[in-house]
């Protein structure tokens, strides 16, 4: 008898993704409680649980079980903003957590200090002229939150590999935490891009190089009339 294959993230199986889209549709509080408490809480435990285990976080101070509590409410916050439309949950939301741990583990320990040994100093979007520059450090939380609306709309439309799908949505949610980051430099992205998605710099790139001149229209836009105009992109 041929020896059956391993079932690999069995705790997290397609069920379990179809659970998360019925859950996120599903407009009765109660039906939605019932939902995450048979459906969905055991495997987005699991899924925090062997993240954390996975990669090493130094420099969290609070108990390993209380950070892990912490990283599963953020994906429970989250867990509308999956529609099916974003490739697999399981890979989806591995990212949300790991952005998270990655993203808190830095404010312990400042990136600038973390990579002072890095020789390249180029930064990922690159800016052209002062007034660019400028215009980077003068980020609004209201641009932050229109660019992540117009991204989330406009990945799995501007990518079709899975792959490509992580990866864009990794750099958009560095932005996120753009206050917590104080060095935005091509290497430290890619360290962390690689760290929450696993993908190489032959990867990466393309899907900056694809997203950098987007992102300038989307923020020239911001600047002259104060909202991003979808259609145009």
């Amino acid at each position: 008898m041929p020896k059956k294959k391993k079932k690999s993230n069995y705790y997290f199986t397609q069920e379990t993704e179809d659970w998360i889209v019925k859950y996120n549709f599903e407009e009765d509080s109660r039906l939605r409680d019932t939902i995450y408490r048979e459906h969905l809480k055991y495997p987005l435990e699991k899924l925090v649980e062997n993240i954390f285990n996975t990669f090493k976080f130094e420099y969290f101070l609070d108990d390993p079980l209380d950070v892990q509590r912490e990283v599963l409410s953020f994906i429970i916050l989250n867990l509308h903003k999956y529609k099916g439309d974003k490739g697999k949950a399981f890979s989806y939301f591995s990212i949300v957590a790991k952005n998270y741990l990655i993203l808190n583990n830095n404010k312990n320990f400042k990136v600038k200090k973390m990579y002072t040994d890095l020789d390249d100093t180029e930064e990922v979007f690159e800016l052209q002229d002062e007034k660019e520059n400028k215009r980077q450090q003068d980020f609004t939380d209201e641009f932050v939150d229109l660019m992540y609306s117009f991204w989330e709309i406009k990945i799995p439309q501007i990518f079709d590999k899975d792959r490509d799908v992580q990866i864009a949505f990794s750099i958009i949610e560095l932005f996120r935490y753009i206050d917590v980051i104080d060095v935005f430099r091509k290497k430290t992205i890619y360290l962390m891009i690689r760290e929450m998605t696993g993908y190489t710099g032959q990867h990466i790139t393309p899907v900056l190089n694809k997203m950098k001149p987007i992102q300038h229209r989307i923020y020239d836009d911001f600047l002259t009339i104060g909202k991003i105009r979808e259609e145009r992109y």
